[in-house]
């Protein structure tokens, strides 16, 4: 039993309830044909299989003037079937 990361890198259409700004939760639209929601429900399912999650977020734009991060609050969530998350900066 070790470390590991899983890395995803997309380009598509992303970033569901564009209206919750810098700082707000991110409950997602719970669309299974949702980028985000689909990331949102594996943490989740990871969490439920006693994986250990330490960081999990969404990168919209990355390393742009626009980025938005969607930081998933790994301590909590773990009996959500989509887990929330923080936005860090605003669409």
């Amino acid at each position: 039993m070790g470390d590991f990361r899983i890395t995803v890198k997309a380009v598509g259409g992303h970033g569901c309830q564009r209206e919750v700004k810098d700082g707000g939760t991110v409950y997602g639209c719970r669309s299974m044909i949702c980028p985000d929601c689909i990331t949102a429900r594996y943490v989740s399912e990871m969490k439920r299989a006693g994986v250990a999650v330490e960081a999990a977020t969404i990168e919209h734009w990355p390393g742009t003037a626009n980025q938005v991060i969607d930081e998933f609050d790994v301590d909590r969530n773990s009996s959500l079937a989509i887990a929330a998350r923080t936005r860090r900066g605003s669409f």
